[in-house]
Formats: C-alpha cells, sequence, structure tokens
C-alpha cells in the first residue's frame, strides 16, 4: 500500500513539472537556468537508491546523472531553478525512503 501511496504522489509531481517546464517554454521571458545539483540521500537500500533515480529521471525537466553509493549522493540535473529546489528539499527522498521500507 505504501508503494501504491508514491506511486500516486510520483504521477501528480509528474503533472505538476510537467507544467513549469511548459510554462518556460511558452513564455520566453521565463529563462531555463540548467545546472547540476548534488542530493545526500537517507537510501539504505539499492531499491532505494533505483526508484529515487528513476523517479528524478521520470520528473520532467530533470535528469538523475549519477548514484554514488558509498556517499550516498545521487548527481542530478535540473532545467529549472524550481526543479532543483524541489529535488533538494528532500521530500521525494523521504517519500521513496518510507515506501520501501
Amino acid at each position: 500500500m505504501k508503494i501504491l501511496r508514491y506511486w500516486l504522489w510520483l504521477a501528480k509531481e509528474i503533472v505538476v513539472s510537467s507544467m513549469q517546464v511548459l510554462k518556460h517554454i511558452w513564455m520566453p521571458d521565463l529563462k531555463f537556468q540548467p545546472d547540476f545539483v548534488y542530493l545526500k540521500t537517507t537510501q539504505e537500500h539499492e531499491m532505494g537508491f533505483a526508484i529515487y533515480g528513476n523517479s528524478i529521471t521520470l520528473t520532467p525537466g530533470t535528469v538523475c546523472v549519477y548514484i554514488d553509493d558509498d556517499s550516498k549522493i545521487i548527481t542530478a540535473h535540473s532545467l529549472t531553478e524550481e526543479g532543483r529546489d524541489e529535488l533538494s528539499s528532500g521530500n521525494m527522498d523521504m517519500r521513496v525512503k518510507r515506501a520501501v521500507s
């Protein structure tokens, strides 16, 4: 049941991120600000790392570039500042950990 709740939350996040990216495409005065973000994760199992990395990549405007299992740091790329802020909040990390525990 926990994983189902997570997938429903992720579906909502995919829609919200899609709208943010579309807003930047349609409004020429809004510029993309692509940059990397380094996320310290709380995941303890390989499945958590995999779900977290894949969830980042599924969310429009962001992509998981590298997962360092030893230091528990995920390198992600985001097209927008909103995307980086959302990733940096740790909300997705916490939800993944809760879903796989």
